[in-house]
């Protein structure tokens, strides 16, 4: 999960890498994708990029406790 929104989930500095950033919302689009695929629940990983900031990770859950 990435997004676009830097000033709120910033990557970390030492981020391995840099990842491209879906427009829009990402988590929107990815319960679009579970919705189409019949997917009732997921597990998020934490990606590199953010290191130990779990913000949009928490943001995430946060909005669909239930998925």
């Amino acid at each position: 999960m990435f997004s676009a929104d830097q000033e709120r989930y910033p990557l970390h500095p030492d981020s391995p890498y840099t990842p491209g950033f879906p427009d829009g919302d990402p988590l929107d689009d990815y319960i679009e994708h579970m919705d189409c695929e019949g997917i009732d629940r997921a597990v998020l990983v934490q990606p590199a990029p953010h290191q130990d900031d779990h913000r949009l990770i928490l943001a995430c859950l946060a909005r669909e406790p239930g998925r």
